[in-house]
């Protein structure tokens, strides 16, 4: 009777560790065929900045985020620039291996940036820079400089956006 138990035991353990594995850690959810134009849309109608936006180009992504664009299925990253720190960026890799280089560039830049930023430079803008956020949903990277409130609103908009 002892070894049924413990039998049954091992076989429930074994069928929930298929369940987990099956449901993708919580990213089961989450569409890898949303526009990356309409994630943007949608995290810019939640947010409100001091100044516009300012759509950056390719340069801008290998320059300052270190990636070979062609990695890079979609992406929109603008910024306000000038007296404002303010930043916004999602980038939709190919694949789960692009996606997940992608996500170290972002961690790398937003860290980079920290590093270096100069305290005498713009005090009111730092908090933002040194909350600043980034995660990956699927083949979907996002990042934000942003205010609590504004990056609050742009997170959950872009999570919003992929459900």
């Amino acid at each position: 009777m002892k070894r049924l138990r413990i039998t049954a035991a091992i076989l429930s353990l074994s069928l929930l560790m298929l369940i987990l594995a099956a449901c993708g850690g919580g990213n089961s959810n989450v569409r890898n065929d949303v526009k990356v134009d309409d994630i943007a849309s949608a995290m810019r109608g939640a947010i409100t900045t001091e100044a516009e936006l300012n759509i950056r180009n390719d340069s801008y992504i290998s320059g300052m985020l270190r990636l070979d664009v062609s990695d890079v299925v979609e992406y929109y990253v603008a910024n306000v620039g000038g007296t404002y720190i303010d930043e916004v960026g999602v980038l939709k890799g190919r694949d789960k291996a692009h996606t997940d280089d992608i996500f170290a560039s972002v961690k790398a830049m937003i860290e980079r940036r920290q590093e270096n930023w100069m305290d005498s430079y713009m005090p009111e803008e730092k908090p933002k820079l040194m909350n600043a956020e980034y995660k990956q949903l699927g083949n979907y990277v996002v990042y934000v400089i942003l205010s609590d409130e504004n990056r609050s609103a742009a997170l959950r908009a872009f999570e919003d956006a992929l459900k």
